[in-house]
């Protein structure tokens, strides 16, 4: 087990990626947290979520369950993208799409339904097998 600064992980239950990532984000204050669209308040408002609720539970680290790379080109350059999956019930769960360099980057967010998560859980199996 190693400790993080704002809690104990169990390296057991955690990929490597996970761990990674896990305390990369714990290194950032709500201050280096930033929204990349223009437009991002409406993207919130629309989706039915809170910039400072967003932020908290991001920070938080708060129902990770799973965490995905990507690389992607933007503007050019080649950076990784991360998709991190939230879980808070049965039928409850938040995705982020986030990238790391000077500011913590949220590219997006959207709520999970019941539905959603039961395909993204039947996926993770699959992929286990």
């Amino acid at each position: 087990m190693s400790r993080t600064g704002k809690g104990i992980i169990n390296e057991f239950f955690y990929s490597e990626l996970m761990l990674n990532v896990i305390k990369k984000i714990r290194n950032y204050k709500k201050e280096d947290i930033i929204f990349t669209k223009k437009n991002y308040k409406n993207m919130l408002q629309d989706r039915k979520l809170e910039e400072k609720k967003v932020i908290e539970d991001l920070l938080s680290l708060k129902g990770v369950k799973h965490i995905e790379s990507e690389k992607v080109t933007h503007l050019g350059e080649k950076e990784t993208r991360y998709k991190v999956y939230a879980v808070y019930s049965n039928s409850r769960g938040r995705f982020y799409s986030i990238t790391f360099n000077k500011h913590l980057k949220i590219i997006s967010t959207y709520r999970i339904g019941r539905k959603t998560l039961n395909r993204w859980r039947k996926k993770l199996k699959e992929e286990k097998k």
